[in-house]
């Protein structure tokens, strides 16, 4: 009995005179996170909610922690002034959005084309399979690390008046960036460029027709209030808003090879599962504005003809100025047409 004492004792002491050493040897990394979008965002709560909480109980294993500090809604750079201050260092971790950076990865951009046949995971694996096997889609995010990307919401008309065929776009002011913009202009419409900050008043005054953008994009930054008419293309879209999650490739370089190994196992499931979330989200956005009477229309495949006939033309103009720029363009178009086709059996 003495003897068992004793060892309490002794093992109480230690526990007095020795304190944990977990609390003392995690290490904080602090980052910092900018983007344009709101906090409520998906793909911003996935990350806060979701991806952190993740990472840091895998790296707290070894002795680290991830702390975020974020400005959203571009409350410290502007949209399009985001992946600058990202190579730049000035921030940590940004939102870049291939429609937006064409300049930045051009080959990229054919997750966006319109008219492509993805699914939303068709569009995340062909995105991942591109940067395996073509080293010149791979080489244009070499100056950051991606922690995930999405496909988050395929593309659809948004509008207070009915548009159904490419003859009806004459003369309107439409939000388009990148392949899009080039898409509209050649119907006759007028392509514009507007930050996030700008489309709920320029909805309101008339200053935009049409918000070609995903239903759940709509929802999230409260356009289904000015916006009453879905225009869904059927068996196809407009293109995937396609969007990554990239860290200052420097910073990236400056983590200790275990934190980094983390980051680097979990993107391949961070990307899977946030296309889920948004899939689930744009179902929901989509029965929502149906629940507040907006019109509903789905065009029919005579209508699509025209639209798939609009954008051939501008399809091979984007591989044409790809090649141009010495990029093998064709290679990427005809390896993503493939695989989709592909994904889609």
């Amino acid at each position: 009995m003495k003897r068992l004492i004793y060892i309490t004792l002794i093992v109480m002491m230690v526990f007095v005179l020795v304190p944990p050493v977990m609390a003392e040897e995690i290490k904080v990394i602090n980052m910092i996170h900018a983007d344009n979008a709101p906090a409520h965002a998906g793909g911003n709560v996935f990350l806060r909610e979701t991806w952190i909480p993740k990472v840091n109980a895998e790296i707290a294993k070894i002795g680290y922690k991830l702390d975020f500090t974020f400005y959203h809604s571009s409350s410290l750079y502007k949209y399009a002034d985001q992946a600058k201050a990202l190579e730049d260092g000035l921030i940590d971790v940004t939102t870049f959005y291939l429609s937006w950076e064409s300049a930045r990865a051009p080959l990229h951009m054919v997750i966006s084309n319109p008219f492509m046949g993805f699914s939303a995971q068709s569009a995340n694996r062909i995105w991942f399979e591109l940067q395996e096997t073509i080293p010149e889609f791979a080489a244009e995010f070499s100056k950051y690390k991606e922690i995930f990307h999405l496909t988050m919401i395929p593309t659809v008309f948004n509008a207070n008046k009915v548009y159904r065929v490419p003859d009806d776009f004459k003369g309107l002011k439409v939000y388009s960036t990148g392949i899009l913009a080039d898409l509209f202009k050649s119907i006759g419409a007028v392509p514009l460029r507007l930050g996030p900050p700008d489309w709920y008043n320029s909805l309101e005054r008339g200053l935009i027709d049409v918000m070609p953008t995903g239903i759940y994009t709509i929802v999230m930054f409260k356009l289904h209030e000015v916006t009453k008419v879905h225009i869904f293309p059927t068996g196809d879209n407009l293109g995937w808003t396609g969007l990554a999650y990239l860290m200052n490739r420097k910073k990236y370089e400056s983590l200790p090879p275990g934190v980094q190994k983390v980051i680097d196992d979990n993107v391949k499931w961070a990307s899977r599962t946030q296309t889920q979330i948004d899939e689930g989200n744009r179902v929901k956005s989509e029965e929502m504005v149906k629940k507040l009477g907006h019109t509903m229309i789905y065009l029919t495949p005579e209508e699509m003809e025209l639209w798939y006939a609009a954008a051939k033309p501008i399809k091979e103009k984007w591989v044409a100025e790809m090649e141009a720029k010495g990029l093998p363009g064709r290679k990427v178009y005809e390896e993503a047409t493939r695989l989709s086709k592909k994904y889609a059996k």
